[in-house]
């Protein structure tokens, strides 16, 4: 029947259906002539390969790049840390067993050895030497229980960490409540430290390291009484053990607690809705920097009242540093301290209210 026909008897929706359904068996059979022709037959299909595997850049052998470059700086500030408290414990010992050899000798005074000039001056007594003999050993021994508690401390945050990058090779069982309470830890750690290891030590080193310097020093007497400090060279020799050690002892605390300050505020100052790295990064240097010297206060208190006080010690302008970032760290312990006592009355208030 030809469209004219069709189109007769119909309306305008049923020729249209009719001529779509032409169009489609025209096609089909169209289809099946080329087919039954070989037409298409050397074109060939594409292997569709695996799907490449998104290699993740912040892992590292399976463990978070972030958390080991973490636990290497603190493996080599903390090792540093307790290196140079082992350095200032040697040195102490090598003087203090010096001093005991030689503690019951006559008077010192009677006693006319060459001396370099810094200590020609010492005319101490029986009695004082064995006194302040006796304070540098009690001082020793403060000293020897805080270094074992640090390592006792370094020991339990090693195996703290070591649990963490286990954690982080089990990529499941490391989700967002597992971050949160290592970061908890992490700070439980270094409030332990820094109030454990780091404040009593430092003090404790700034106080072994007046006791031996200046005219009254027990270096001046040691040297004195028994005649092996014949020059300049030798005494400062001498000297310069306990400086060195003492020295590098700071430089390790304050490096230490600078990166716990800047590694605290850091992950503290994070916001969900806002990145701004740069912002958090430079803060948190200048909150590292006050926390080390906060943490480091109490050795320059030492110092300022028991080391520049000696007779024969010039401070010049190390002293005059010291005195200037003393003054910010007592004034920030002084906000710290009302901080610890205020907060809580606060709180009440609060809850009262």
């Amino acid at each position: 029947m030809s469209k004219t026909v069709r189109f007769a008897g119909q309306t305008a929706g049923d020729y249209a259906e009719a001529v779509a359904t032409d169009i489609l068996q025209e096609r089909q059979q169209r289809k099946l002539r080329n087919n039954k022709s070989g037409k298409g037959k050397g074109k060939k299909r594409r292997r569709k390969g695996p799907k490449p595997v998104a290699v993740n850049s912040s892992r590292f052998a399976g463990v978070n790049k972030g958390l080991l470059a973490e636990f290497i700086i603190f493996l080599l500030l903390q090792g540093f840390d307790l290196f140079s408290n082992s350095w200032v414990l040697n040195e102490s010992l090598g003087v203090l067993s010096r001093v005991k050899e030689y503690e019951n000798y006559p008077n010192v005074s009677a006693i006319n050895n060459s001396v370099p000039s810094l200590c020609v001056s010492v005319q101490w007594s029986k009695e004082e030497i064995t006194k302040q003999v006796n304070h540098f050993s009690s001082v020793m021994y403060v000293y020897c229980f805080f270094l074992a508690l640090s390592a006792c401390i370094f020991t339990l945050h090693l195996l703290a960490w070591l649990y963490t990058l286990q954690l982080s090779l089990r990529s499941r069982r490391f989700n967002a409540n597992t971050q949160e309470a290592l970061i908890k830890m992490k700070v439980y750690f270094l409030i332990a430290a820094s109030i454990l290891q780091d404040i009593p030590l430092s003090a404790i080193s700034a106080e072994l390291f007046a006791l031996q310097q200046g005219q009254e020093g027990l270096v001046c007497w040691y040297c004195k009484v028994s005649g092996l400090c014949q020059d300049q060279e030798q005494l400062a020799s001498r000297l310069s053990r306990s400086t060195t050690a003492v020295w590098l002892n700071f430089a390790a605390i304050g490096l230490t607690s600078l990166w716990k300050g800047i590694s605290s505020f850091y992950r503290w100052s994070r916001v969900d809705y806002c990145e701004a790295f740069y912002f958090r990064a430079c803060t948190a240097v200048f909150a590292g920097f006050l926390y080390s010297i906060v943490i480091l206060t109490p050795a320059m208190t030492v110092l300022r009242y028991r080391y520049f006080v000696r007779p024969g010690v010039t401070g010049g302008l190390l002293k005059d540093a010291i005195d200037r970032v003393y003054v910010i760290g007592a004034i920030f312990w002084v906000l710290v301290l009302l901080v610890i006592f205020c907060c809580p009355l606060l709180n009440l208030i609060r809850v009262a209210q």
